[in-house]
């Protein structure tokens, strides 16, 4: 199957594996290696890859990766951690890694977006680990976070599933639902509704 009609990339998740993205390009190896043990090395192995401190992506972000000997403990790892860890005191994310780079293309580029609801009217309540609880309730999700519109400065959320599917049903299901003090509105990632035709 081509990768533009795929509705669904959870075969390309390796379950023994997390990868934890969004570490600041200037925090020290030995610092990211020791804070993950801390909270993985007693069951996981930790790798961390080098990274030249002159190249560009060192002035960005840094990735690391937790290897799991079944996949029930990188799952439990994965629940129990996700959008709580930090990194030298910044949050980072925590998710499956996907194993072949033109598949992790896919799903962090636009193709990608196809997986994805927009979250509007978050209170400052909500953690993100909140969001991801809501919206698991229709279907496995890849990863969510809680950001800030730099121009109107409100919060949204970004919820990518797994399933293509799940994007539809958490929109007929979720979409005016309370979530703690506010009732949310949840839509398509908004650059897939800008490629929809206008309706005649």
């Amino acid at each position: 199957m081509h990768k533009a009609s795929k509705s669904s990339f959870g075969g390309w998740l390796d379950r023994k594996v997390l990868i934890v993205r969004g570490i600041a390009g200037h925090t020290d190896k030995a610092l990211i290696h020791q804070q993950l043990m801390a909270k993985f090395g007693g069951y996981a192995k930790v790798i961390v890859p080098h990274v030249d401190p002159n190249s560009q992506s060192a002035k960005l972000m840094r990735t690391a990766y937790v290897n799991f000997g079944t996949e029930a403990e990188a799952t439990q790892a994965l629940h129990q951690h996700r959008n709580k860890l930090t990194i030298g005191g910044r949050p980072v994310e925590l998710m499956f890694s996907i194993r072949d780079p033109a598949d992790r293309e896919f799903v962090f580029g636009p193709e990608g977006w196809r997986f994805t609801v927009m979250v509007q009217n978050i209170s400052d309540e909500v953690e993100a680990y909140e969001l991801v609880e809501h919206f698991e309730q229709v279907g496995e999700v890849f990863v969510g976070k809680i950001e800030r519109n730099k121009m109107t400065g409100e919060l949204f959320g970004i919820v990518q599933y797994v399933d293509e599917n799940s994007v539809g049903v958490a929109i007929s299901n979720l979409n005016n639902t309370r979530l703690l003090n506010t009732v949310i509105k949840v839509d398509r990632h908004h650059k897939i509704r800008q490629q929809e035709p206008a309706p005649r």
